[in-house]
């Protein structure tokens, strides 16, 4: 697992600007609260803080997460093991969907997937297919700041 980046200040200032943020051990994908680092809840605002508090836990393998609710206006997206660890070489499929959607994209923390938030909200229905998720609510999305782009 590749360690994480201090690059949090790329992530869209609308999205810090909301007290969605978690975070999580580097190599589990379990919420933590960033008040105690215990364990947080995707339903539970009172597990859950600001951008700036979550951020001063990311150190000695704790990383950065936003949980997405039905009062934001916010979809990640998430496409597994598009990219090549060895080359950086992204898939043609995920490639696809990176410059259709169009949106902020970042690595995930292993180096192997993207993360894409967009504005929008998910009709009823499956939220998982193949290699691709997409949640709107309930969920937390693990953050890095490391935009795809980036030059």
């Amino acid at each position: 697992m590749r360690l994480l980046k201090s690059k949090y200040q790329n992530i869209p200032p609308e999205l810090r600007s909301l007290p969605h943020w978690v975070n999580f051990k580097n190599g589990k994908k379990i919420p933590l609260n960033p008040q105690n680092l215990e364990n947080a809840q995707s339903d539970n605002p009172a597990t859950w803080d600001s951008f700036e508090k979550a951020a001063v836990n990311c150190r000695n393998g704790i990383g950065l997460g936003f949980v997405f609710t039905e009062n934001d206006p916010f979809t990640g997206t998430d496409l597994d093991k598009c990219i090549d660890p060895l080359t950086g070489k992204i898939e043609t499929w995920a490639l696809r969907i990176i410059n259709t959607i169009g949106s902020y994209t970042e690595i995930s923390p292993s180096g192997t997937g993207v993360h894409i938030i967009t504005k929008s909200k998910l009709p009823p229905g499956s939220r998982k297919v193949g290699r691709i998720e997409c949640y709107d609510a309930g969920r937390f999305f693990t953050f890095t700041g490391d935009i795809l782009n980036e030059n």
